[in-house]
């Protein structure tokens, strides 16, 4: 009877586990170019990745706008939507990418997402 309810429990947990598990991780990556003008004409990038369970929609402020795409929770497919965009030295949106799913916005699209 003990060895059956681990038995149970060890198989309740695991059905949890893989249930919780369904949505895709979607993730966003964002480079950040800054300009140097004095004493020196350098640039200094950063970038910074967050990674999170898929969402319907993704929303995030950038360059002064609010940008919103399509998460994972929305599109249909086995692939996490995964995004990258670059905030360039004049504060303006650029380089877009997106992954293959085309469920998820593409990279066409994600500069006009943002107002």
């Amino acid at each position: 009877m003990k060895h059956e309810m681990k038995t149970l429990l060890a198989l309740l947990a695991a059905t949890g586990f893989f249930a919780a598990t369904g949505a895709q991780a979607d993730t966003v990556a964002v480079t950040s170019v800054t300009n140097l003008s004095d004493p020196s004409t350098q640039s200094v990038v950063s970038k910074g990745v967050a990674s999170f369970v898929g969402t319907k929609q993704i929303v995030l402020a950038l360059a002064g706008k609010t940008c919103t795409w399509v998460g994972s929770a929305s599109a249909i497919g086995p692939v996490g939507c995964n995004y990258g965009i670059t905030v360039n030295g004049t504060n303006q949106l650029s380089n877009p990418e997106s992954n293959s799913n085309p469920n998820c916005t593409p990279a066409s699209q994600m500069i006009a997402m943002c107002k």
